[in-house]
């Protein structure tokens, strides 16, 4: 039995002539995620799945840490619910360590400044000269 090369043969394959274009494709997929987001345990796999890569921490790793701080940045200590996202996870870049839960814009500030003390420290001596 002869088929198309690269296939096993005796094994059917439905024709992909169900869109018409690659832009109903990606419709349908979008509209897929889209329904897959209003499900919240998928929606926890998926925050769960990404933690895990990312940072090597659990969900359940992630709501113990929030509980501890009170759901509150550990820098500026304001609330998560002043912001329109949830707290990131800091860690060290050079170590991999998670580190706490942060607001995006504490998160940011310490990237921006490459988590040098010594800036910080040049930083904070600006601020107070002024």
């Amino acid at each position: 039995m002869s088929g198309v090369k690269g296939m096993k043969v005796g094994v059917r394959t439905k024709p992909n002539n169900r869109y018409s274009s690659d832009a109903e494709r990606q419709a349908a997929k979008d509209e897929r995620n889209r329904l897959n987001d209003l499900n919240p345990r998928r929606r926890e796999k998926r925050k769960d799945a990404k933690l895990k890569k990312w940072y090597g921490i659990s969900l359940d790793d992630y709501n113990r840490m929030w509980s501890e701080q009170g759901g509150r940045c550990f820098i500026c200590g304001r609330h998560e619910t002043e912001f329109q996202r949830p707290l990131c996870v800091d860690h060290s870049h050079s170590t991999g360590k998670v580190r706490k839960l942060l607001c995006g814009n504490c998160n940011r500030a310490l990237g921006l400044v490459y988590d040098n003390v010594d800036i910080l420290q040049t930083m904070i001596k600006y601020l107070n000269g002024y």
